[in-house]
C-alpha cells in the first residue's frame, strides 16, 4: 500500500510524462501545420469570396496581410444585400428588437470599395423601410459625376425577388418615386395624397399593369393631374389598367382621375349609396374603359322602397351606357323587374352580385319608347316571381344564376379587400 508521499509521486510524475508527450506530438507535426499568414494572396480573395460581409470584416482584423487582401477588387466584384446586411439592432416600444439598416455602414461600404463593384444583388428582405434607405443611398452614389463616381464599375443591379406589388399610404402629400426603381413592378397600391402628375409620368414608362389608388377617411388632400398627363400616360402604357376604390369610414366621393384607363370603381365603405351625381359623372369620364362596378359590405343606412329614391334608374343607366361592364355589385335595394334589365341590357355583363334580402317582387317601371310590347309585358310576368326572375337572369348571363346571402355577400367583401389577386379576379371576365 502506497503512502500519500508516493501517491503525490506517482500523480506529479504522470502529469509530466502526458506534458512531455504533447510536446513531443506538437512538435511532430510542426511541419504539417500550414501558416496561414503566409499563404499566397490569391488563395486568401478565394477564402475571402466566400465569406459573409460580417466574417470578411472580422477575418480583415487578424493581421495586415489579411487586411490588406480585405480591399482586393477580385473579392468585390459582387455584393450581395441580405436583410441582416449592414444591419444593427434597435428597440422600440411598438416593435420590439428589430434590424435597423445603418446608414453609417452602407456610406463606408460604398466609399471603400464601391470603385470594385460590378453586381449588387438584392434578396427577399423582411424590412421595406431597410430596402428603401438601401436604394436612397445607392441612388445618391450614383448621381456623382462619371470621372470619380464610387460605382463606376457597377453594371448589373439584381432584384433575386420579384417586386410584383407595392403598397403605400401615408397621410401627408408625398409622391411615392421609389415606385419608378422597380424594373418588375407591376402592381402598385397607392392612395390619392401619393400620386402627383410626376408618378403619372413615370407610369408611363414602366410595366405596371394595375394601378390601385385607394382613398379612406384620412385622404383629405389630393394632386391635380390633367386629363393630357392620363391621355399621353395611356397611349405610352396601353395595358395600364387604373382601379378606383373607396374604403373605411370615409364619407368624400372618389376622387375622379379625368381621362384616366379607370376599369374599376368599388366601393367598400358602409357609408357609400349611389348618388345620381357620381352615376353621371362615370358614363361621362370611363364609358369606353369601365369593366367592374359595385358596392361591397352591408349598408349602414335605411333603403328607401320607393322607386323614385331607389338606385334603379341610375343602374340601368350605367348598365346601358358603360357597355364593357362584366361585373356588377348591387347591394342597395332593387326591384325584380331592374335585375331583369340589368342583365338584358348588359351585353357584356357576366357576373352579377345582388343581396336576396334587397331585391323587391314588383315591376314599378313605366313602360319607355325603346321597349317594345312583348318585352315589357314579359318583364312584367317574370318580375312578380322570384323564381321565374331567377330563371330569367340565368338565361340572359348563360348559367344558374342565384342571388347572395348576406352571409355570403359579407364573405365576398373579406375576399375582396384582404388580397389583392381576389381583386383582379373581378376585373377580368
Amino acid at each position: 500500500m502506497l503512502s500519500n508521499h508516493d501517491e503525490c509521486s506517482l500523480f506529479w510524475t504522470k502529469v509530466t510524462r502526458q506534458i512531455m508527450d504533447d510536446e513531443q506530438g506538437v512538435s511532430k507535426h510542426d511541419d504539417c501545420v500550414c501558416d496561414w499568414a503566409t499563404l499566397p494572396d490569391l488563395l486568401l480573395e478565394k477564402v475571402f469570396y466566400f465569406l459573409s460581409l460580417r466574417d470578411r470584416y472580422h477575418a480583415s482584423t487578424v493581421c495586415r496581410h489579411w487586411y490588406n487582401v480585405f480591399y482586393s477588387p477580385s473579392i468585390w466584384r459582387e455584393l450581395v444585400m441580405t436583410p441582416t446586411t449592414f444591419t444593427h439592432l434597435r428597440h422600440t416600444p411598438y416593435k420590439g428588437y428589430w434590424a435597423e439598416l445603418s446608414l453609417h455602414k452602407v456610406q463606408m461600404c460604398l466609399e471603400k470599395v464601391g470603385s470594385f463593384l460590378h453586381t449588387i444583388q438584392v434578396e427577399p428582405v423582411n424590412e421595406f423601410y431597410n430596402l428603401y434607405e438601401f436604394l436612397r443611398i445607392l441612388n445618391v452614389f450614383l448621381e456623382f459625376d462619371q470621372d470619380d463616381a464610387p460605382l463606376q464599375s457597377l453594371t448589373n443591379f439584381y432584384f433575386t425577388f420579384c417586386c410584383e406589388k407595392l403598397r403605400n399610404f401615408t397621410l401627408d402629400l408625398y409622391p411615392v418615386f421609389v415606385a419608378g426603381m422597380f424594373p418588375n413592378l407591376t402592381t402598385l397600391v397607392t392612395s390619392p395624397q401619393q400620386l402627383s402628375p410626376d408618378i403619372v409620368r413615370i407610369l408611363g414608362n414602366s410595366k405596371v399593369t394595375n394601378l390601385y389608388i385607394i382613398q379612406d377617411q384620412y385622404c383629405n388632400k389630393f394632386y391635380f393631374i390633367d386629363k393630357d398627363i392620363w391621355k399621353a400616360t395611356a397611349e405610352k402604357a396601353p395595358d395600364l389598367k387604373v382601379h378606383l376604390s373607396a374604403r373605411g369610414e370615409t364619407l368624400l366621393d372618389i376622387n375622379w382621375q379625368d381621362s384616366a384607363p379607370v376599369t374599376s370603381i368599388v366601393y367598400t365603405t358602409k357609408h357609400s349609396k349611389m348618388y345620381s351625381v357620381a352615376i353621371d359623372t362615370i358614363t361621362v369620364l370611363y364609358s369606353s374603359c369601365l369593366q367592374v362596378y359595385g358596392h361591397f359590405d352591408l349598408p349602414r343606412y335605411h333603403g328607401s322602397r320607393s322607386f323614385t329614391s331607389r338606385c334603379d334608374s341610375h343602374l340601368v343607366d350605367l348598365i346601358k351606357t358603360c357597355s364593357k361592364i362584366h361585373t356588377l355589385i348591387v347591394r342597395e335595394r332593387i326591384s325584380t323587374a331592374t335585375l331583369i334589365i340589368l342583365a338584358r341590357e348588359g351585353t357584356s355583363l357576366k357576373k352579377l352580385f345582388v343581396r336576396r334580402n334587397a331585391l323587391l317582387k314588383r315591376c314599378d317601371w313605366q313602360r319607355m319608347l325603346m321597349w317594345d310590347e312583348d318585352y315589357y309585358w314579359t318583364m312584367r310576368r317574370c318580375s312578380h316571381s322570384y323564381q321565374t326572375t331567377f330563371d330569367e337572369v340565368s338565361r340572359c348571363l348563360g348559367y344558374q344564376w342565384q342571388p347572395l346571402t348576406d352571409r355570403e355577400f359579407k364573405r365576398l367583401t373579406q375576399l375582396y379587400c384582404n388580397d389583392v389577386s381576389a381583386q383582379s379576379d373581378f376585373d377580368t371576365t
